[in-house]
């Protein structure tokens, strides 16, 4: 399965780190970034969750045509009444083995519409025992001089006409994609689903299930070959890849407004302090601003009423501290000293 991810780098970065070479010429084209005609934006994360927009590559079936527009992670079919939302959770993935099967995949595929959704990597959690579970973040293998969470990349040429793209590789994923009219206002509202499938024997050892890969310009090009590349062939040619690295992260990113660069930085897993406190710290922060202090009514009625006269607190204004009996006794033992 895949339900978060990180994508942090900008457009004009991943439009770059997107290029890809013509067959004939083998010169580079980078594709071109189109906006998404419902409004929807990309915003860079270290922690992406679904209804997200984040960047996928798409082709009108020519190789010298391909595009980046940002669309919200879960599919919405076109033929859907109703919300836009409402399928919006129920879709973030797409099984590989039901794929064809399912009317909500099958529709849209048969159309061509495959994609590539472009990440920096995935979140995936290992169950530890059963008791709990442990966060990893799932990449492909970098440049020597590129580390996760470390943008230092940044102050040096990462393109050219001649070797194309240089900088941070990102992870390249089959996807399926449709185009739902919004009936309100007539906008075109694109997303996507992320394909699915058995784990390989590396990945295995975090989680069972896995996204669906592409491993290569080839297999990006493949994929997105729509004309020539039939969609039985398509599917087929999706297998479990190996060449993936991952590390354990901080706890934090299994909350979704954790967003912070950390997300991506390995930790040691045995040190579950630094992981907690920092979850803890951001929520309780969080809460703060979210929630106006407000004092309980039931603790402003129990609470002790100020004095002026120096005397404990506990003396309150208007309550007995003696019973009607106690009373009675002392003035009656007053009475006989008198």
């Amino acid at each position: 399965m895949c339900g978060r991810t990180a994508c942090t780098l900008d457009p004009d970065d991943i439009c770059r780190a997107s290029a890809y070479q013509l067959r004939a010429s083998k010169d580079w084209k980078i594709p071109k970034w189109d906006e998404c005609p419902c409004g929807g934006q990309y915003f860079p994360s270290h922690n992406v969750a679904p209804t997200s927009h984040t960047p996928v590559l798409i082709s009108d079936g020519d190789e010298t045509d391909r595009n980046l527009r940002p669309m919200s992670w879960g599919l919405i079919p076109f033929w859907h009444k109703g919300n836009a939302r409402d399928f919006g959770l129920a879709t973030h993935n797409a099984r590989l083995e039901t794929l064809l099967q399912k009317p909500v995949f099958k529709a849209p595929l048969a159309k061509g519409r495959r994609c590539v959704v472009l990440a920096d990597g995935y979140y995936e959690w290992k169950d530890v025992n059963g008791r709990s579970t442990q966060p990893y973040f799932i990449h492909f293998k970098q440049p020597d001089d590129i580390r996760a969470g470390d943008s230092s990349w940044k102050k040096r040429t990462v393109w050219n006409e001649i070797s194309g793209w240089s900088g941070p590789r990102p992870l390249t994923i089959a996807g399926v994609y449709d185009v739902w009219k919004n009936p309100n206002n007539g906008l075109e509202h694109y997303s996507y689903s992320v394909i699915t499938m058995n784990s390989s024997p590396t990945m295995a050892f975090v989680h069972d299930r896995m996204p669906a890969i592409l491993d290569g310009s080839e297999a990006v090009a493949n994929w997105l070959d729509v004309e020539n590349v039939t969609l039985e062939d398509a599917v087929k040619s999706l297998v479990p890849v190996t060449s993936l690295e991952f590390h354990p992260v901080t706890k934090s990113v299994g909350n979704s407004r954790y967003k912070e660069p950390d997300c991506v930085l390995p930790i040691d897993p045995v040190d579950k302090k630094e992981s907690e406190s920092k979850s803890s710290q951001f929520m309780t922060t969080w809460l703060k601003k979210a929630t106006p202090a407000k004092t309980n009514e039931s603790e402003k009625e129990a609470a002790p009423k100020e004095n002026n006269d120096g005397n404990d607190s506990d003396k309150k204004v208007g309550k007995r501290t003696k019973s009607p009996t106690q009373e009675r006794e002392e003035r009656n033992v007053k009475k006989g000293k008198e």
